[in-house]
């Protein structure tokens, strides 16, 4: 990824001093770089870049706009960061930008994030410091910079034929960073740099050997990621940083290193060298050792006794079972995870870590266990504490369970555990210890059988037979198996009877035959074997059952004639081959979480009905095969790993290839793709197919970089264009790439090529007009440079037109009164055929829309201000069956050119009622004037209406009832107050945001879903629709819990919709509140709840939340009279609820008491009187103070103001 920032044009560079100059005044460049920031990121592109001169100086800069003079000064390091001359840079298409100026002067220069592809430095001689990261160097060598102390190189390509060179010698050479380098020189060598003291080359696979032999100074050495086989260390005493992690080294010798401090060799990528591990490393010799990470390896033991200053040991996912730390006092962070302790084993867990983590994996038992067996289990008791156990079930489908039953199995504290009953799932024993409390340890699985079942073979895999007649034969095999040791195998050919088989290895290779005597054949595994692998092919089965093969790990059905299959409980598969069956699905996902397929790397299903495939783990697959199937859409997310992908053959319309940089083979073709998402660097790739799809010069993906080695595009699929036009747009197709576009060529389905000039004018962009209108049926041939396997029988081409004269025949008229860019367009005819609209309205350009008996949605309609735009056809306008336009406003509009249009819609339009012309209205079934300024509509005029929208209008009143086969009404957003019913077809209405007061409705039968919300209802009859209504919606009315129809009385209304209704307006009258109204409703009773201010609910409980009162202490209520007990100065809110309106809550406004001071007011007193202030015991606490502060300041309770109780809260 690149850093770059759209953050200024070059019209907004400023800098200190401007001054230009031609180029050719300035000599040759001091350096020279091209960038591909326009092409990657556009216009818009701007990134920086840092220069410095050893002395103040003035370089003329030219970014393609001309050279710019820029007063470069020395560059410092400030807190870590760089500080000096910051140039901005801003791309031009050419992209490249040259620097004038002494270039023996520049010894820093720097530019992240520009997308740099290549750069000249060979004249900075005396360059100390370079850093080029993130970039996408093509090539680079910098032998000529022999006086460079650091550098940095981190994320760039290069190629095998150019690969990132740093050449040498480099005496000053301290710092050297080549991370991520795709190709760096196969001969480089680190003996050049005699004073290198920092080395990291992270993830540069290509780095297979380093010799440290000239490497005395070398500090910090990181070899992550890359091909490193081995290494001696023996030149490179002083190192104290060392990452060799995800390397392919099997020995790591690091005894010479009595100066290390950092050890990281980690084996945890399950992409990068993962058939590497370490078995055994020496650290007795690094005393100095702080930090050490081996996680991953097959480590059985390690001695860290010589490490007394270890603060950080990571260990996890490993073979060890015992640990000596009684030296590492220092230690703070600890992870013994997945290895093989017990409790008598684990370290103690020392109060001063930090962190310590000890899970571990399951302590191996038998797979079969004898009901009563003694199960001694030692290591699990720790000497000063206390071990439990327990059983747990652990079915092959459902969660796991504990065994409650207490005579099921007892376990001693000497660590014996005996089982009592046999389970029919699975079990296993789980451990915890007092000591180590925060993890138990399990055992594996096993089975608890009675001793006469115990060694008896299993069922594993069965398959049905289409004839008893044919010998099927089949390959199997069994874990552990060899030539030399072979396991057996029991096939029951459906007679009962089991015939052994030698199977003499894991993988599928031995061959098992035998002729059916029923129409089931199963396999059994004797007890304690596995079957790893089965494999058939070309066989034709029936069925096949694999629930209980858990343990598979290769699987191959290959032309069995499967039409389904279930793999949920095969976690263990790594290669799935179900090619040439019948599959119409696809499913791998797990049983469960555990069962998912966590290792399965390779799929194939090829040559199937699959229309659905699922899977989880998609990080693991490495190689999918899907080809020849009816996939309508494949989600290539977190593919990331994958390097075979085929698709061909299937039903795609649009994928994204975001996650596919790994991948080598890729195979699209023979899709329906009109678009290929998140085109990306594809440097690994080998072959890239798109062909034969509906892809076009526009859609395309073009690679800037990291094209794949093999890209095949050609041919496509015929463009299609209008059968009949005056004129052909392909301006789409004009791709212009480096600076070239496309040619168009017109011939005649003859092949004769026509004239430009005199059979048609074509424009640059790629409109055509025909002039020519008697050469018959024409196609176009389309090439570009950027594509130019678009040639011969693979040229890309349109379909045949009719070149013809500029169409007459009118469908409708509008005039557009100002221009916008999002209209949308929706047409159908009878059959196929075109439409052509004039958006100018001037003759000029008639744009086609193809049409076809379903309609189709044309988006973002350009239109212009002040346009009296046509509607065409060659045809006739009775063919039209759909005329829809939506967000175009129009000053007029005239559509009675059209008799059989169905369905018309002007969406959007603000039209007026008298400025509308409608097709034929005795035609017309579905019609939609949205966003409109209508004020009454007649619809007895549309004697076939069934669907109407007449959102966002002015309409004040409605009768729906002169539309008797209307099924669908919504007319929101409108000033309604009266609508009429009789409709015994209708099932939805929506006449939300009205003004309706009241409602009849009667004449509503087939009433399904309505809403009403956002009117000023205040009841609600449903009794008339009550048998047939299932969707209310009455939110925001003026409805209380008194007056909503009650839920319970509706049964039949699955989704009710009746909250936010207004608050209830009330006042306290003699420290009364009369709420009666609300008392009780829908046969509950309401409970009044009151807050002191008011109250707020809490968006995360849902729970209102403020100073509530205690009621029966501070507040009473009977019968719904609420009665306090004294008065407040603040206002007091009440909350309303009531179970048989559970989404409802009721609140009332603030209400406010008289407060003391209002009393002397209403008995005509002095209002602004001082006044004293007594407490309860009758002392004065407060004299001669104003009313207005007699409270101030005064702890809360009541106090006694001018002969009054007031409360102070």
């Amino acid at each position: 990824m690149k850093f770059i920032r759209n953050l200024m044009t070059a019209s907004a560079m400023v800098l200190a001093t401007i001054t230009s100059f031609a180029a050719d005044d300035l000599g040759e460049p001091a350096i020279t770089f091209k960038s591909t920031a326009f092409q990657e990121v556009g216009a818009a592109n701007s990134f920086h870049l840092l220069i410095s001169s050893t002395e103040p100086e003035y370089f003329d800069i030219d970014m393609g706009y001309g050279p710019v003079e820029v007063e470069v000064v020395p560059a410092t390091v400030v807190d870590g960061a760089w500080a000096g001359t910051f140039v901005p840079c801003h791309m031009n298409e050419e992209g490249v930008v040259k620097i004038y100026g002494d270039p023996s002067k520049i010894d820093v220069f720097q530019c992240q994030g520009g997308y740099i592809t290549d750069i000249d430095l060979s004249k900075c001689v005396n360059l100390d410091v370079l850093d080029l990261k993130h970039n996408a160097l093509q090539s680079l060598d910098l032998t000529p910079n022999s006086k460079l102390s650091a550098i940095y190189l981190t994320d760039n390509k290069g190629t095998a034929e150019t690969p990132i060179k740093i050449g040498g010698p480099k005496n000053n050479l301290m710092i050297l960073e080549v991370d991520i380098i795709d190709h760096l020189d196969p001969d480089f060598d680190l003996k050049l740099y005699p004073k290198l003291i920092s080395f990291d080359a992270y993830h540069t696979l290509g780095l297979k050997s380093v010799d440290l032999s000239n490497s005395s100074r070398l500090q910090v050495l990181s070899l992550e990621m890359t091909g490193i086989e081995s290494i001696d260390f023996t030149g490179s005493p002083l190192l104290g940083h060392v990452n060799v992690s995800e390397t392919r080294l099997t020995n790591l010798d690091v005894s010479m290193l009595p100066k290390l401090q950092r050890l990281l060799c980690t084996h945890t990528s399950g992409t990068i060298n993962t058939d590497i591990k370490l078995n055994s490393i020496d650290l007795t010799h690094n005393p100095k050792l702080f930090y050490l990470a081996l996680q991953g390896n097959n480590l059985s033991e390690i001695d860290v006794t010589k490490n007394p200053e270890l603060i950080s040991l990571f260990l996890q996912n490993n073979n060890l079972s015992a640990l000596d730390l009684t030296n590492n006092t220092n230690l703070a962070s600890v992870n013994l995870s997945n290895n093989r302790f017990t409790f008598s084993t684990l370290p103690d867990n020392n109060p001063l870590w930090t962190e310590y983590f000890y899970n571990q994996q399951p302590y191996p038992v038998s797979k079969v266990i004898v009901k009563g067996t003694e199960m001694k289990f030692p290591n699990m008791i720790r000497p000063g504490s206390n071990t439990y156990a327990r059983l747990i079930r652990k079915p092959v489908a459902g969660d796991t369970e504990a065994i409650e039953d207490e005579e099921a199995y007892s376990f001693s504290a000497d660590g014996t555990l005996v089982i009592n009953q046999t389970f029919t799932d699975s079990v296993y024993v789980e451990f915890a210890n007092t000591a180590l409390p925060d993890y138990a340890l399990t055992t594996t699985p096993f089975m608890v059988k009675e001793a006469a079942d115990a060694g008896k073979p299993s069922p594993i895999i069965s398959f049905g037979v289409m004839s008893r007649s044919t010998v099927y034969s089949f390959k199997a095999g069994l874990d552990g198996a060899t030539a030399a040791a072979p396991r057996k195998l029991l096939v029951d050919f459906g007679d009962g009877n089991l015939e052994e088989f030698n199977v003499t290895s894991a993988d599928a290779e031995t061959t098992i035959s035998g002729t059916p005597k029923g129409f089931t054949v199963t396999l059994y595994a004797p007890e304690g074997e596995v079957i790893t692998a089965f494999d058939m092919t070309g066989q034709r089965l029936t069925t096949i059952d694999v629930t209980k093969a858990t343990e598979l790990r290769s699987l191959v059905l290959d032309n069995c004639n499967l039409p389904i299959i279930n793999l949920a409980y095969n976690r263990c598969l790594t290669s799935l081959n179900l090619n040439n069956n019948t599959l119409s699905a696809l499913d791998l996902e797990g049983a469960r979480g555990d069962y998912d397929k966590h290792v399965l790397k390779r799929i194939e299903a090829k040559n199937n009905k699959i229309t659905d495939f699922n899977i989880i783990s998609t990080r693991v697959a490495r190689y999918i095969d899907l080809s020849n199937n009816l996939l309508a859409e494949y989600d290539l997310t977190n593919y990331d790993n994958l390097e075979h992908l085929d698709l061909s053959g299937n039903k795609l319309s649009s994928v994204s290839i975001a996650y596919l940089s790994n991948a080598r083979n890729v195979n699209l073709s023979g899709n329906n793709l009109t678009e290929i998402e998140n085109v990306i660097e594809m440097p690994l790739c080998e072959t890239f197919n798109v062909s034969n799809n509906n892809l076009t010069l526009e859609t395309l993906p073009y690679f800037t970089a990291g094209e794949p080695a093999s890209y095949v595009y050609a041919p496509q699929s015929t463009l299609v264009i209008p059968t009949k036009a005056p004129s052909i747009n392909l301006s789409k197709q004009n791709r212009v790439i480096d600076g070239r576009g496309t040619s168009y060529t017109w011939k005649t389905v003859d092949g004769r090529t026509l004239a430009e000039g005199t059979d048609y004018r074509i424009t640059n962009d790629g409109v055509t007009r025909f002039l020519n209108t008697n050469v018959g049926e024409v196609y176009c041939e389309m090439t570009n440079p950027a594509y130019p396997a678009f040639t011969g029988a693979d040229v890309f081409r349109t379909s045949n037109v009719t070149p013809m004269g500029a169409p007459t025949t009118l469908v409708a008229t509008f005039t557009t009164p100002e221009a916008v860019n999002n209209g949308q367009v929706s047409l159908a005819t009878t059959a196929v055929d075109a439409i052509y609209i004039d958006w100018r309205g001037d003759e000029a350009d008639f744009v086609p829309y193809e049409t076809k008996s379903t309609y189709t949605i044309y988006t973002d309609i350009e239109t212009y201000a002040g346009a009296n735009v046509k509607v065409y056809t060659y045809n006739s306008p009775d063919d039209v069956t759909v005329f829809s336009i939506s967000d175009i406003p129009m000053s007029e509009f005239d559509g009675s050119y059209m008799h059989n249009a169905m369905a018309f819609a002007l969406y959007g339009s603000g039209l007026e009622a008298d400025k509308i012309s409608y097709p034929a209205k005795s035609a017309i079934e579905e019609l939609n004037i949205t966003e409109a300024a209508l004020t009454d509509i007649d619809l007895s005029e549309f004697p076939k209406l069934r669907s109407l929208s007449l959102s966002g209008n002015k309409l004040t009143a409605v009768d729906l009832s002169k539309a008797p086969l209307l099924e669908l009404a919504t007319i929101s957003h409108n000033e309604i107050s009266e609508v009429k019913f009789n409709n015994p077809k209708l099932w939805h209405l929506d006449l939300t945001e009205n003004n309706l007061s009241e409602i009849d409705l009667n004449g509503l039968p087939e009433m399904y879903q309505m809403g009403l919300s956002h009117n000023n209802l205040s009841a609600l009859d449903l009794t008339p629709v009550k048998s047939t209504l299932s969707v209310l919606s009455i939110t925001n009315n003026n409805f209380t819990f008194a007056t909503l129809p009650v839920p319970a009385d509706y049964p039949d209304i699955t989704s009710y919709f009746y909250g936010n209704q207004p608050d209830l307006e009330a006042e306290i009258v003699d420290m009364k509140v009369d709420l009666s109204s609300q008392a009780v409703a829908g046969g509950a009773n309401t409970v009044y709840r009151w807050f002191l201010d008011g109250f707020t609910f809490n968006s995360d409980t849902g729970e209102a939340e403020g100073e509530e009162l205690i009621a029966d202490d501070e507040f009473f209520v009977e019968n719904g009279v609420t009665t306090f007990d004294a008065k407040y100065s603040k206002p007091v809110q009440a909350l309303l609820t009531n179970d048989a309106f559970p989404n409802l809550y009721l609140k009332t406004n603030l209400l406010y008491f008289p407060t003391a001071i209002q009393a002397v007011e209403a008995d005509g007193g002095d209002v602004n009187a001082p006044v004293n202030v007594y407490n309860l015991q009758g002392i004065l606490v407060r004299q001669n103070v104003l009313p207005a502060e007699a409270l101030d300041g005064l702890a809360p309770g009541i106090y006694i103001v001018a002969g009054k109780k007031v409360l102070k809260n």
